[in-house]
């Protein structure tokens, strides 16, 4: 239902729908938020559109709408306002002429093939799952928006063929965007948020803290959960962050706090998975184009960010930041090199740069290879890696019988941080692209510049690829023949590299033992040791000494395990990540 709602000057809107009939704003439902239909909703002078969902707990009959509309918004469905206008209008909720719960049923496509059918409603988005016992559920694929009319899925031969008996089910979302709310709460569980984006059901968990007041700017933290983890799962696990963003952090300070937003990824054929890639169906040569499914995750965190920035939260707009985990952190790295981002940092944990999607494809049931540009405009980064993790190999891995097969390929942690050097401290006008498969496909070559890229990072010979130190003791660079001809090699910058899981000859583990001592005087002449101790170090890159407005910080740690460390650990992420963020 769209509303066209005339102003008569610039202001913000709360709304409300009796969806129950009940004569009360929420009434019966679990929260009044269900009743509201625009909060804080900014106005421009003259005609306004609001699309609005019909939910399905709405009855049928003559019901009433309320607005109000304010300069600061956020009010409550009654009581005063310091200025402002409200009416009421009356409204009838009729029959839906689409299904609300159709049924699946089988049936044979012209291929062959064997799908499922139903009647859709462009008003959801939805998506097949299966079991073999009705107790364990996996999805088939991404949701899809539903049409008016016939929907069908085709259903995987290899499913079908994996037992004598198999159970389907359709799982749909209401296309509904929730109002933001702007009180002082967690909005999680029960009152869970939504939000349509490309035409799919997003769902994020909002807190907003115990101080917050429409009074003052608040900064904004978006928070991504790694592959696998849903929000719930991922927002558990930080409760740690949760006094700091409400302020409590011993300085004395009435005017800290912090607005948390925990987004979720959809959930596909791998389970819960961000798209930290351009569309495989897109690609040119030397890529190959694919009928991979792609969603547009970076549309909506922006779009998101956007709302958020629109509603009455007083988001500041210069205080906008990223923290990814894992699958979530590679989807930071995505985000920065899109240049029309609104992030001011980047927080990634436990995270790398991918060169294929991660994901199968359907065709060639091979590895599909994923365009990973540079950061597009300087920014403070915080960059942590465990060395010793299996996920996110210190020193990066690739698809060969001597490393992980079948893994996706990434750069590692030093690799990672001379990509942001590029673009933090303009270093070269480079270009990137990432290797190409070479015979046989499980084959991959190393960093392969364009012929007119310029990659000169710190460590980086003038006009050559793009490497470090780590780079020459990786036995698929052609360890040890190749390495007495490498003119940036010496035996000190072998102190600078942390390895432990890529097998390196045990003659050299005896002459350059692993150590995560950093080298002051071997790094970049911008780069200085900050802590040391122990199992962790943390070293910061910087344009000049306490300059932090493009640095990029490497926090390491030994101890192994692919996980975001906690108090238990020598460097807490939970705390560190919103420290790092205040300072920039």
């Amino acid at each position: 239902m769209t509303l066209t709602i005339t102003a008569s000057a610039a202001c913000r809107l709360d709304a409300w729908v009796d969806w129950q009939r009940d004569g009360a704003w929420g009434g019966l439902l679990p929260t009044p938020a269900q009743d509201r239909i625009a909060s804080a909703l900014p106005l421009a002078a003259g005609a306004n559109t609001l699309t609005i969902f019909v939910p399905a707990h709405a009855v049928e009959g003559g019901t009433a709408a309320r607005f109000r509309v304010s300069l600061g918004g956020g009010l409550a469905p009654t009581g005063p306002a310091p200025e402002g206008e409200v009416e009421d209008w009356p409204l009838v909720i009729g029959a839906s002429l689409l299904p609300a719960d159709p049924v699946p049923a089988f049936s044979t496509n012209p291929s062959n093939q064997r799908v499922l059918r139903w009647t859709g409603n462009p008003a959801y988005c939805s998506q097949i799952e299966s079991s073999t016992d009705l107790r364990e559920w996996r999805t088939l694929s991404i949701p899809k928006t539903e049409v008016s009319g016939t929907n069908e899925i085709v259903l995987p031969a290899s499913i079908l063929a994996a037992s004598d008996r198999g159970f389907f089910r359709l799982r749909r979302f209401p296309l509904v965007t929730s109002p933001v709310p702007v009180e002082a709460g967690y909005w999680s569980g029960a009152n869970e948020l939504s939000f349509v984006s490309s035409g799919l059901t997003r769902k994020y968990r909002l807190r907003l803290p115990a101080n917050w007041t429409p009074q003052r700017r608040w900064p904004l933290v978006m928070l991504l959960p790694g592959h696998t983890q849903s929000i719930a799962e991922f927002s558990s696990q930080r409760s740690e962050m949760f006094p700091l963003a409400d302020g409590i952090d011993g300085d004395g300070d009435p005017d800290d706090g912090w607005i948390l937003c925990f987004a979720e990824s959809l959930e596909g054929l791998t389970d819960h998975y961000w798209f930290p890639h351009d569309n495989p169906a897109t690609y040119t040569p030397p890529f190959t184009p694919s009928t991979q499914a792609w969603v547009d995750d970076c549309a909506f965190i922006k779009s998101l960010v956007q709302q958020f920035v629109d509603s009455g939260l007083n988001i500041d707009p210069a205080k906008i930041y990223a923290a990814g985990f894992s699958n979530g952190g590679n989807m930071c790295h995505y985000i920065a090199s899109k240049p029309d981002h609104p992030f001011a940092a980047f927080a990634m944990v436990e995270s790398g740069i991918m060169f294929n999607t991660g994901l199968p494809d359907p065709v060639t049931s091979g590895r599909i290879y994923a365009r990973t540009p540079l950061p597009a405009v300087p920014r403070p980064v915080l960059i942590n890696n465990q060395v010793d993790s299996q996920a996110w190999i210190y020193e990066g891995y690739f698809n060969n019988a001597e490393t992980m097969p079948g893994a996706a390929p990434s750069v590692g942690a030093l690799n990672t941080v001379a990509r942001w050097t590029v673009a933090n401290f303009g270093t070269g006008n480079a270009t990137w692209q990432p290797p190409t498969p070479t015979s046989p496909p499980s084959a991959f070559t190393f960093f392969t510049p364009a012929p007119t890229s310029v990659l000169t990072p710190p460590w980086a010979p003038a006009n050559g690829p793009l490497v470090t130190p780590i780079d020459w003791v990786r036995p698929d660079t052609g360890w040890p023949a190749l390495l007495a001809s490498q003119p940036t090699w010496s035996p000190g910058l072998a102190l600078l590299v942390d390895y432990t899981v890529v097998p390196i000859p045990t003659a050299l583990r005896t002459e350059y033992p692993r150590t995560i001592t950093a080298q002051p005087q071997a790094l970049p002449p911008f780069a200085r040791v900050i802590t040391t101790s122990g199992t962790w170090s943390i070293k910061k890159w910087q344009s000049a000494p306490g300059n932090t407005t493009n640095e990029i910080v490497l926090v390491t740690i030994t101890g192994g395990a692919h996980f975001w460390p906690e108090a238990d650990s020598p460097w807490d992420a939970s705390i560190e990540v919103l420290k790092f963020f205040e300072a920039h």
